[in-house]
């Protein structure tokens, strides 16, 4: 490029011009490689800001390539994102639906082998004197106890009639899957969320409410020897 001084003196014109030489540069060959990695890609955000769980993986993923010297795709960090929130989402899922329902949806649940000092471990469910634990949990007003005593009469009767198998570690979702006839595998749920909702949601029933329990029940184990 070149530029032009004037300079004016009395009677003449004089006109420098200087010349400046420019030397044309080049891109390095390994330019794309200096200049790439996660370090040099940015994103468009569009004003979202990462949150803790991202930030945490992206170190994380980051500290990994510094420690063994290779690079991890975004797409691979993404994915274990979302990995972590499916999982976080159904622990919540799970926790409030065993909250509200109770240890009998729990898939590793074992039922309670212990009650009233009575190990169902140790004893025969077919040889024990139910009702007289009935009658006495009744007498000391111990409603739910006795609905418990209530509902392993169910399955006592079934158990001697061969309609299931008994094991003190199965659940009621086992029992009711061993059952053929149609309408006692009704009652026997009906009968089953009855005593689940006052066990092992553990809440406290009068007598009036008791009374209408104990119809219920008395009603399956009539149709239980009916069909048995």
């Amino acid at each position: 490029m070149s530029q032009v001084h004037f300079a004016f003196q009395q009677d003449s014109l004089s006109i420098n011009v200087e010349h400046n030489v420019y030397q044309e540069k080049a891109f390095a060959e390994n330019f794309n490689e200096k200049y790439s990695g996660r370090d040099f890609e940015y994103e468009d955000m569009e004003g979202v800001s990462q949150n803790f769980i991202s930030r945490f993986f992206n170190w994380f993923f980051n500290m990994l390539s510094e420690l063994f010297g290779f690079e991890v795709n975004p797409g691979i960090i993404k994915t274990f994102e979302i990995i972590f929130y499916v999982l976080m989402t159904a622990g919540a899922l799970f926790v409030i639906i065993k909250l509200l329902f109770g240890k009998e949806i729990s898939t590793f649940r074992k039922p309670e082998a212990t009650i009233n000092n009575w190990n169902l471990q140790e004893e025969t469910l077919e040889k024990t004197d139910l009702d007289s634990l009935l009658l006495e949990a009744v007498k000391n007003k111990n409603y739910r106890f006795a609905i418990r005593y209530l509902h392993l009469k169910v399955l006592q009767s079934l158990s001697n009639r061969g309609m299931i198998a008994w094991h003190y570690e199965k659940t009621n979702s086992d029992y009711k899957k061993e059952l053929q006839d149609s309408g006692l595998k009704k009652e026997f749920d009906r009968a089953a969320y009855l005593f689940d909702y006052v066990w092992y949601g553990e809440f406290t029933i009068d007598e009036a409410a008791f009374e209408g329990v104990h119809l219920q029940f008395n009603n399956l184990l009539n149709n239980i020897e009916k069909n048995g």
